[in-house]
């Protein structure tokens, strides 16, 4: 598996997304490392989303809301 930060990016087009590579390469540090995978709309769309049970810390409460 392969993760650290994920980002996307939508193109419209081949020349939009070689665009974006170059730009890319342009700002990568020396020390720097970026995996690119384009893929179709039809790619895109045909995604599995796999979701656990949310876990978090946050308190979702309106107790400590105060209305000024």
């Amino acid at each position: 598996m392969l993760q650290e930060s994920v980002y996307t990016k939508l193109s419209i087009n081949e020349s939009a997304v070689d665009s974006t590579l170059r730009e890319l390469k342009a700002a990568l540090p020396p020390d720097g490392a970026i995996s690119c995978l384009t893929i179709t709309e039809k790619q895109f769309s045909a995604i599995d989303i796999l979701l656990g049970d949310m876990v978090t810390d946050v308190v979702m409460s309106e107790e400590k809301v105060l209305t000024l």
